[in-house]
């Protein structure tokens, strides 16, 4: 039916950024509509993350959005969102492999500051 039929505006680099405001389920809806392009992404610091697999969990987290720890039983890393977490299980940093969740959390461990993704200011680069 073409009356129906609606337009969106062009989709561009910067709406894979990761908001860890959202509900977890919005933030696993955004990853499978923006994979692979743009991709789901965040920072460390100044450093570009992309996640290659996440899903959204329930559950009520008691840490800031984009907060994140690494949960050795299920092999993932647990990041706070609005409403949940969601889980991450492979992930890649701008210019890296992709990496499995373990694998990076041991390249991180004993950086200085906390563990958080950032979803505040958009970088370019």
């Amino acid at each position: 039916d073409e009356s129906a039929v609606s337009f969106c505006r062009k989709i561009v680099k910067d709406d894979g950024v990761c908001d860890w405001r959202l509900p977890a389920i919005e933030i696993e809806r955004r990853f499978r509509a923006y994979f692979p392009w743009p991709g789901c992404f965040s920072f460390l610091g100044d450093q570009r993350v992309h996640f290659l697999d996440l899903t959204a969990a329930s559950g009520d987290t008691k840490y800031p959005a984009g907060s994140f720890k690494f949960d050795k039983s299920i092999g993932r890393l647990r990041v706070a969102a609005g409403d949940g977490e969601v889980l991450v299980s492979r992930l890649k940093k701008a210019g890296g492999k992709p990496l499995d969740a373990a694998a990076f959390w041991n390249g991180i461990k004993g950086m200085e500051g906390s563990y958080e993704f950032s979803n505040g200011e958009l970088k370019h680069g």
